[in-house]
């Protein structure tokens, strides 16, 4: 499962603030204290979310980091399995403030979810929150192509499941690859500007 969202700017820059990993069985998921980087007013906070269900019709039904709901931007998912990429506004237009703050998660599955795992971007330079482009692919093995402008910027993220080795990124630079589940899935992330 891939995602990828690109914002334009002037120019945009962006950088990995914070990673985690809950491989809590819980519908509600809180990493508390986590690194947004220093705050200017056009910075928005965008979070890779990697959920693993408890069932096949599991839901990830919503974000907040630094106590500001954040919009989904792209939803790729398969029998449970879920990497969404979901973002605030800038600060100047009420996004998160400060250098710190918790991402929660909440989501719907009987039984409860397996695991969580998230990586954090500051987003900097944008003129809008609004990603310009995103897209998804769940066919093996990934594949999402897409121009990167010149003062533009990219997140991306991917999951995998029953034991994957180590994620191979092209064209994009590999900012997390975690375990998740003592090993049994994948959860890593990458970025270009």
């Amino acid at each position: 499962i891939a995602a990828l969202v690109i914002i334009d700017g002037t120019p945009v820059t962006r950088e990995l603030t914070a990673s985690a990993v809950d491989d809590t069985n819980t519908n509600s998921y809180s990493f508390a204290s986590q690194n947004l980087g220093t705050e200017t007013t056009d910075r928005v906070m965008a979070v890779i979310v990697e959920l693993t269900g408890g069932v096949a019709t599991a839901t990830l039904d919503s974000v907040s980091i630094g106590g500001v709901t954040a919009t989904r931007a792209i939803a790729c998912g398969a029998s449970g399995g879920f990497k969404e990429i979901w973002y605030t506004p800038r600060t100047d237009q009420g996004g998160p403030t400060g250098s710190s703050g918790t991402v929660a998660v909440s989501a719907t599955s009987t039984p409860a979810c397996l695991n969580c795992a998230i990586e954090l971007y500051a987003i900097k330079g944008a003129a809008s929150a609004v990603p310009s482009d995103a897209r998804a692919d769940t066919s093996a093995p990934l594949s999402v192509s897409l121009n990167v402008p010149a003062a533009g910027a990219a997140i991306a993220g991917a999951r995998g499941a029953g034991t994957p080795g180590n994620a191979t990124w092209t064209g994009l630079t590999e900012d997390v690859d975690a375990a998740v589940d003592g090993g049994a899935t994948k959860s890593t992330s990458a970025s270009a500007e």
